[in-house]
C-alpha cells in the first residue's frame, strides 16, 4: 500500500518542482525584459536630454549670431553716413586741388630754376653731385605718374640738403673743379662760402674766389694749415679751432 503511493507522490513532486522553475525562470525572464526596456527608455532619455542641450545651444548661438549681426548692420550704417560725407568733402577738395595744380606748379617750375642757378653761381663744391640731384628732378618734373605732392617733397628735399651744406664741414677727393688741368686734389669745404684744395703731394695748396670765379694760389706756409683742416673734416683729429687763409679780395677799378 505505501509502496503504491510512494510512485503517484513523487510524480507529483517533479511535476511541482518543474512548474515552479518554469515559474522562476519566467519571473527573472519578465524581470530581465522588464531591466532592458528600463535601460531603453533611460537611454532614449538621455538621447532627448542631449538632444534638447544642443537645440539649446543651438538657440543661444543664433540669438548671439542676430545680437552680432545687427551690431554689425549698425556699425555698416554709420560708416556709410560717414562715407557720404567725406564723399562730399573730398569733391570739395578735388576741385581745390585742381586749382591748386595750376598754381603750384609754375611755383615748382620756378623753384628748379633758382635751384640750378644756385648751383652754378655757388662755391664750386661737389659740382657732380648737387648737378646730378637738379638733372633728376628735372626728369621727374616730366613723369605723369609722380604725384605733384611728391615733385614738391623732392625740390623741398634738394633745398634742404643745400641749406644743410652750410652748418657743416667735408673732406673729399675730386677733379680740381673750374681747372684748366683735371688733376685730382684734396677737396676741404667750410660751409658753403670757403673751398680749399691741396695737391696730393701737399707741395701746393689753394682758395676759390668768389668774386674772381677762380682759384688763388696760397703761399707754401699755408699748405700745413689746409692739411689740418682736412684732418679735422674727416675726424681724424678733435674738434678745434683752425686758422684757414681766406681769398684775396679783387681791387676795386
Amino acid at each position: 500500500m505505501a509502496g503504491a503511493l510512494l510512485g503517484p507522490v513523487l510524480g507529483l513532486g517533479i511535476v511541482l518542482n518543474t512548474h515552479a522553475q518554469s515559474s522562476v525562470e519566467q519571473a527573472i525572464g519578465e524581470q530581465s525584459g522588464a531591466q532592458r526596456e528600463a535601460a531603453d527608455t533611460q537611454q532614449r532619455i538621455d538621447q532627448l536630454d542631449d538632444q534638447t542641450r544642443v537645440a539649446l545651444d543651438q538657440y543661444r548661438e543664433t540669438l548671439r549670431s542676430i545680437d552680432q549681426l545687427r551690431n554689425y548692420n549698425a556699425q555698416m550704417e554709420r560708416m556709410i553716413a560717414t562715407q557720404q560725407a567725406e564723399t562730399s568733402a573730398l569733391e570739395q577738395q578735388i576741385n581745390s586741388i585742381e586749382i591748386t595744380k595750376r598754381q603750384i606748379l609754375p611755383l615748382m617750375r620756378q623753384m628748379l630754376d633758382v635751384l640750378g642757378q644756385l648751383v652754378q653761381a655757388d662755391t664750386p663744391f661737389l659740382l657732380e653731385e648737387r648737378s646730378a640731384r637738379i638733372s633728376e628732378l628735372e626728369a621727374m618734373m616730366q613723369q605723369a605718374g609722380t604725384s605733384l605732392a611728391e615733385k614738391y617733397r623732392r625740390i623741398l628735399e634738394a633745398y634742404q640738403i643745400e641749406l644743410e651744406y652750410g652748418n657743416t664741414i667735408e673732406a673729399y677727393r675730386a677733379a680740381l673743379p673750374h681747372s684748366s688741368d683735371s688733376r685730382t686734389v684734396e677737396l676741404l669745404r667750410i660751409g658753403r662760402t670757403e673751398l680749399y684744395y691741396l695737391t696730393l703731394d701737399g707741395q701746393e695748396a689753394g682758395v676759390w674766389s668768389n668774386d674772381s670765379k677762380s682759384w688763388q694760389v696760397l703761399p707754401q706756409n699755408n699748405a700745413q694749415m689746409i692739411r689740418q683742416g682736412l684732418r679735422l673734416a674727416r675726424k681724424e683729429l678733435p674738434p678745434d679751432l683752425i686758422r684757414l687763409p681766406v681769398a684775396a679780395p679783387e681791387e676795386v677799378q
